[in-house]
């Protein structure tokens, strides 16, 4: 849960979103810096794990139809992967 919401607000300040509520994630995966500053196989995870016409992990676990625990840890680790890259392009 905390990952999700880690990534889309490192994700909102890659756009320039600053410290405002921003782009909806389906949203912030598309943007246009997003790809730039991440790259275009970073953006083809991001739409895997996060896109709702994909597996969409975010709503899965914020909406109770996974439970954290049954997560795969292949799935965690893409996570963790795409945080260290998104905090590491700001």
């Amino acid at each position: 849960l905390i990952g999700s919401a880690l990534l889309e607000r490192l994700l909102n300040e890659l756009v320039g979103g600053g410290g405002r509520a921003g782009l909806l994630l389906k949203d912030l995966i598309a943007h246009k810096e997003v790809e730039r500053r991440l790259g275009a196989c970073a953006v083809a995870w991001l739409s895997a794990l996060f896109s709702p016409s994909s597996l969409n992990l975010r709503n899965l676990i914020w909406h109770g139809f996974l439970a954290p625990r049954e997560l795969e840890q292949r799935h965690a680790a893409s996570l963790l992967r795409l945080l260290s890259r998104a905090a590491a392009a700001l």
